[in-house]
């Protein structure tokens, strides 16, 4: 929230965690290519496009015996990355990589060397283009151990042609890192708790009515005790983990709902409580929307244990939640983006959708602007998510959720496939925008010069294929935003 959203958050981009360190023989990272499986080197991780391979390199090298390389076979070009995460985390104020890069005939893209601090505290590149022989790049960040996750090196490939890469080197405030000891980092309960690595194992399919009531009332149980239990805020609960759980049992016929969810709250653990402060109204545009709690029809026993967790006493450190002490805005952590589920499963996807509500509920500093009761949005989503039927279908979803808000800041961020194969793979070069209610161009990638009726900056665009900008159907689900929801909430009617 600057208002920084994390669409990651929605579960549309694997668990990261530091290993524990062996003090009596520190792991030797493979960062010079040398030891391999096959055709890969150990430790590393590819991501992105299939038609392209990537193999260990005896041939062509820097030093040693192998250098890896990344190159585009048949097909439409795309991208491929290799990168390799550092089991630890280190103290220290820059992380700098070096390493050697050569390229060949790299066209309609660039190589790349790139250092990355999770989570989302700092990303850089360098671009190699073209044919370049055997040279030494290097890229550094800005450290910040105590929220870093993990730091990830690696190279990529954006386009076609060839990449080769060898001999990386990690230093720490101009020292190798290897001559740096690791932060003895604290381990969670929560890290440990592994159980739906591998899928939800939740089957919800043909919900009943009274099935989707009984999830909407476990999202906003879930979502309260998530930021409000004492005992989740210590990182004693993998609480995605925690959800599937509750929730397998909460589907099964002939239940008794708040029973249940009051003995669940019950085993969480005890804690003391503080006196509910009294907050002037006067003061504050924004007050927790708690009422739900006495108003949902909640047994008596359940509003009770809910009542108390609300006035529990907590201490300034939560596993989930943060404050950016520079800009003042809640930072979400250890939410895992679970990369290796584009389409995640009919339960994740839930999860998906409880994180996101649930952070707009209580940190969203605009929620008195949506323009509607945000518990509603949930009833409304909850079959959406459920029933999408593939990573193209969710994503959309995904997309028209995040559009609820109507604020820019929030949208899904990075590479997302079924994203851009949706919208097209070409694009026009101009940027424009919106201003006073005209289709403005804001930025060309032409020179005036050199191209014969291009735009330029300041131009208005009144028709499109010959048709008016008034007649268009805005598609806000696809491009959240408060811009394009006002421009389209005025000129939908003629589609």
């Amino acid at each position: 929230m600057k208002t920084y959203i994390a669409a990651a958050l929605l579960l549309l981009t694997n668990l990261f965690s530091f290993g524990q360190r062996n003090k009596e023989s520190p792991q030797k990272l493979n960062l010079d290519f040398e030891k391999n499986d096959q055709n890969l080197p150990i430790g590393w991780k590819i991501f992105g496009d299939d038609n392209y391979q990537i193999n260990k390199d005896s041939i062509t090298k820097y030093n040693g015996t192998y250098s890896a390389s990344i190159e585009l076979g048949t097909g439409k070009p795309g991208y491929k990355t290799l990168s390799y995460s550092l089991p630890e985390n280190y103290p220290g104020n820059t992380v700098t990589l070096k390493g050697f890069v050569k390229t060949q005939n790299i066209e309609n893209g660039y190589a790349a060397l790139w250092i990355r601090i999770d989570p989302a505290l700092g990303y850089h590149e360098v671009k190699v283009e073209g044919t370049t022989d055997w040279s030494e790049y290097e890229v550094s960040l800005t450290m910040n151990p105590e929220k870093t996750k993990q730091i990830v090196v690696g190279g990529a490939l954006f386009g076609s042609g060839k990449l080769w890469l060898d001999n990386f080197q990690i230093y720490i405030d101009g020292k190798p890192i290897d001559s740096i000891s690791p932060i003895e980092r604290k381990e969670y309960a929560a890290e440990k708790d592994r159980e739906f690595d591998n899928g939800s194992g939740l089957d919800l399919t043909d919900l009943s009515d009274k099935q989707a009531e009984k999830l909407y009332n476990l999202g906003l149980v879930w979502g309260l005790l998530k930021y409000y239990h004492p005992h989740i805020a210590s990182g004693k609960y993998n609480w995605d983990y925690e959800l599937f759980r509750i929730a397998s049992r909460l589907l099964k016929e002939n239940v008794n709902v708040d029973n249940l969810l009051t003995d669940w709250i019950n085993s969480l653990g005890d804690f003391p409580e503080d006196p509910p402060k009294v907050i002037d109204s006067k003061l504050t545009k924004l007050q927790p929307d708690l009422d739900w709690i006495s108003n949902s029809g909640f047994s008596q026993e359940l509003r009770k244990s809910l009542l108390k967790v609300k006035d529990a006493k907590r201490d300034n450190h939560h596993y989930y939640i943060g404050l950016n002490t520079h800009l003042l805005n809640p930072e979400f952590k250890n939410e895992s983006p679970y990369l290796s589920m584009p389409y995640p499963d009919a339960g994740f996807r839930l999860l998906s959708l409880f994180r996101y509500w649930n952070i707009i509920q209580y940190y969203f500093p605009y929620k008195n602007l949506i323009g509607q009761d945000w518990k509603i949005v949930m009833k409304e989503f909850l079959p959406k998510f459920i029933n999408a039927k593939n990573k193209t279908e969710y994503t959309l979803y995904a997309l028209e959720l995040i559009g609820k808000i109507s604020d820019s800041h929030a949208n899904i961020l990075g590479e997302n496939k079924a994203l851009s194969m949706y919208l097209g793979e070409n694009s026009i070069p101009y940027e424009v925008k919106f201003i006073e209610d005209q289709l403005a161009v804001t930025a060309s990638k032409y020179q005036e010069s050199t191209k014969a009726n291009a735009l330029i900056k300041g131009d208005i665009i009144t028709k499109i294929n010959g048709k008016y900008i008034e007649e268009i159907q805005i598609f806000p689900c696809v491009q959240p935003g408060s811009q394009i929801e006002r421009y389209g909430s005025k000129h939908t009617e003629n589609q």
